[in-house]
């Protein structure tokens, strides 16, 4: 009772001690009342950590029960409203299909992932691969690429459940059937829509490319390059449709705001605060981002950390997409940011509720498209 008077917000834990780990949504359960008041009272005095034991912490910035003596004990957890805690697990359990893409770790490694401030747009990896694939030559043809895409894809998921890897292959193989007569144009354009469709498939090719790419893991370079090409090209493709562009030419200033939740330790969260204003700052991620338009969606799998994302829609489309209806999952809304868009910071606050860092980003448009 005391509690209820006290505070309408509660504080959970998640069942998973390895923050790292999140191959599935976890369930959150709730502290007991005698930490949740602890916690409560702490929070609203601004502490920055409490210990709720001899032995653990809550470190109110990362969002995350640390201990003393296992420094792989990392289990996340939240602040929200009373009433709102059991839609959570609701919705997670209903959205848990989206968990992987929607909640997977931008942040590991300080050099290889979120904060590259450089003046190269792009993807390394996807370009060393084409440089190397076609000798410098920079051109793909669909015979070359699609034997070193299946056969990329059967290496890679030999550790996998047989039935996973199968299944895409075979998906890939009827798409080869389907449009076998075709132009070398409309061939290629479905692959890579075969290509970017599968990403949303619930097995282990999202998760392998988005590791590959995201701590730049040169050894899987002529496995999944292939694949991260094809991916990557079909989220640029707008730019070399002329219908498309005289169609959004009268919308140049028409801006899009997505939403992504994540975890970053203090050292990326107060590198976001000192570039706040800083013209000449810029950041990257390297794989795949998953965004959704739906604010409610990204926080639901956000830890400690949510990303308001404004886009040109003109002059960044070659850098998004829309997946539409191209996609396993047709309510989803939503939108694949491509590997290596760089972002300024605008701003950094702390939500009221939740305790989370919010992070409004917009994101900077490519050389090709600031020469349009």
């Amino acid at each position: 009772l005391q509690q209820s008077i006290e505070t309408k917000f509660i504080w959970l834990f998640q069942s998973n001690t390895k923050l790292l780990d999140r191959i599935q949504c976890y369930e959150w359960i709730p502290y007991s009342d005698e930490i949740l008041l602890s916690l409560e009272n702490a929070f609203k005095k601004g502490a920055g950590k409490i210990f709720i034991d001899e032995f653990h912490h809550i470190d109110f910035i990362e969002l995350l029960e640390l201990s003393i003596n296992d420094p792989a004990h990392q289990r996340p957890v939240r602040r929200c409203l009373m009433n709102e805690s059991s839609e959570i697990e609701r919705r997670l359990n209903v959205d848990s299909f989206r968990c992987d893409r929607l909640s997977f770790p931008l942040f590991v490694n300080l050099q290889q992932s979120t904060c590259v401030d450089t003046a190269y747009h792009g993807s390394k990896f996807v370009r060393d691969w084409l440089l190397k694939f076609t000798n410098g030559k920079l051109e793909v043809k669909y015979d070359h690429i699609f034997p070193a895409l299946i056969e990329g894809l059967i290496f890679e998921g030999r550790n996998e459940p047989r039935n996973a890897a199968d299944e895409i292959i075979r998906v890939l193989n009827s798409s080869k059937d389907e449009f076998l007569k075709t132009d070398e144009h409309k061939i290629m354009k479905n692959l890579q829509d075969c290509c970017i469709k599968l990403y949303t498939k619930q097995c282990f090719l999202f998760r392998l490319v988005n590791t590959a790419l995201r701590d730049d893991d040169r050894t899987k370079l002529d496995t999944l390059g292939p694949y991260c090409y094809l991916v990557y090209s079909c989220i640029g493709r707008p730019m070399n449709n002329r219908r498309f562009l005289q169609k959004l030419n009268g919308n140049k200033s028409k801006t899009m705001t997505v939403y992504r939740g994540d975890y970053a330790p203090r050292k990326i969260i107060e590198e976001y605060r000192q570039a706040v204003g800083q013209k000449d700052k810029y950041f990257k991620w390297l794989p795949f981002v998953s965004t959704s338009t739906d604010r409610l969606v990204a926080e639901l799998f956000a830890l400690n950390v949510l990303y308001i994302i404004a886009i040109k829609r003109y002059s960044s489309m070659d850098q998004y997409t829309d997946l539409e209806k191209n996609t396993y999952f047709e309510t989803e809304q939503e939108i694949i940011l491509k590997p290596g868009t760089r972002f300024q910071v605008i701003s950094v606050d702390i939500d009221d509720i939740s305790g989370r860092q919010v992070v409004h980003i917009k994101m900077i448009p490519s050389y090709i498209s600031i020469l349009r």
